[in-house]
């Protein structure tokens, strides 16, 4: 059973090596993509118990969880070839933002005791039933609560992803082209300044906006909170 932040990392690491193995092996042995082989293994449910249980690991408690979280990572670095385990990096084709999910990691660092108080301070509880599962992806886990997984965000941190998500859009809205009866006019950066789009923006695209996108991303639920943001997993 994962009890505490030292068994989260022991079996984090310990997943992450059986994984990179599997994957070394299979797309040898089959010519095969490490990410299509990581896809697989996450929707077959059936594949992915029987990876967990060839590996000694069925009686862990929360081990589908982890292996879950390992493998997500791996796809979304083969996906976006921007995040790796350790660190979020931009892509070498753009130093601009390139997906809703990188607005999540960028400028965003790994959880401090103020997260911790963020999820005493909602829940009523002290310090001692919090723990952080999973810094890199700043899962934490209540057990006053009996609340296994949730991502929290301080108020602060929010600013900087609603400004991240901006950057996005103005980026996604401005790289088009413009042409009126098949006469090519240009780019719209050409001819839209990048603060009047961001100004549109903001006013239909708002922090709340943003908030529940977060959740739409970590496909999680909002729990009622003054401060910052946590998202029940």
């Amino acid at each position: 059973m994962i009890k505490n932040s030292d068994d989260a990392n022991k079996y984090y690491s310990l997943v992450e090596s059986h994984v990179s193995d599997y994957l070394t092996k299979y797309s040898q042995k089959f010519d095969i993509e490490p990410l299509k082989i990581a896809q697989h293994l996450l929707r077959n449910k059936n594949l992915l118990l029987e990876f967990i249980s060839k590996r000694g690991l069925s009686e862990v408690s929360g081990i589908n969880r982890v292996v879950q979280d390992v493998l997500e990572d791996i796809v979304a670095y083969h996906k976006d070839s921007v995040m790796t385990f350790e660190s979020f990096s931009f892509s070498e084709k753009s130093n601009s933002i390139s997906s809703f999910k990188e607005c999540l990691f960028l400028g965003i660092s790994e959880p401090t005791i103020d997260h911790e108080k963020l999820l005493a301070d909602l829940f009523d509880c002290s310090l001692s039933h919090i723990d952080c599962v999973n810094s890199q992806k700043r899962i934490f886990r209540v057990d006053s609560v009996e609340l296994e997984s949730c991502v929290v965000y301080t108020d602060s941190e929010l600013k900087i992803i609603y400004e991240n998500m901006l950057e996005y859009l103005v980026n996604v809205f401005l790289d088009k082209d413009l042409s009126v009866e098949g006469i090519f006019l240009g780019n719209l950066s050409d001819i839209v300044s990048t603060d009047t789009v961001k100004r549109k923006l903001q006013v239909v695209f708002s922090l709340e906006d943003c908030r529940e996108k977060i959740c739409e991303l970590l496909s999680g639920k909002e729990l009622s909170t003054e401060n910052g943001l946590v998202i029940e997993l």
